[in-house]
């Protein structure tokens, strides 16, 4: 895994995780980034337990590359692409254990108070932890507004969707 990556999520295939067809079902890889996803709130956010965990996943997507079978391990990095006002961004590569890209995704967060039933701003200590685990500070959100004209590019791909 590159240094992209401040957090890396080691993951064992499973016997439930394959399919009929030999390899991990698609679905099971969102478990996968689930599992990245919590691994940085640990590490990173300091989460440590349910009650710390004041998002809600907003969209997800993932392009799958290659197959993985039972038996392998799966390494996922996760890392903030972007953070607008309420909400960010996460990249998210997969790879087994040889260095074989398997999938890549991108995922939106918002931070969101469950006592108002509304979104909430991040905070200077949510972006200070996520500038010192990265090295260095995330992008702004991309204006896909309407005054740009167009969407904004895909996190992983760069393409305009």
């Amino acid at each position: 895994m590159d240094g992209r990556f401040p957090v890396i999520a080691r993951i064992q295939v499973r016997w439930r995780d394959i399919d009929p067809l030999g390899h991990v079902n698609n679905a099971v890889y969102f478990t996968y980034f689930e599992t990245a996803r919590a691994r940085y709130y640990e590490e990173v956010l300091d989460a440590r337990g349910i009650e710390d965990i004041d998002f809600l996943v907003a969209s997800i997507r993932c392009d799958y590359l290659s197959p993985v079978v039972y038996g392998e391990t799966v390494e996922v990095g996760i890392r903030v692409v972007w953070v607008g006002k309420t909400s960010w961004s996460f990249e998210y590569e997969a790879r087994t254990g040889d260095g074989r890209v398997v999938a890549r995704a991108d995922s939106v967060q918002v931070r969101f108070d469950h006592q108002t039933g509304r979104p909430r701003p991040l905070d200077e200590d949510w972006i200070a932890r996520v500038t010192r685990a990265q090295g260095g500070p995330p992008a702004p959100k991309p204006n896909d507004g309407p005054e740009s004209g167009e969407p904004a590019p895909h996190a992983v791909t760069g393409e305009r969707r």
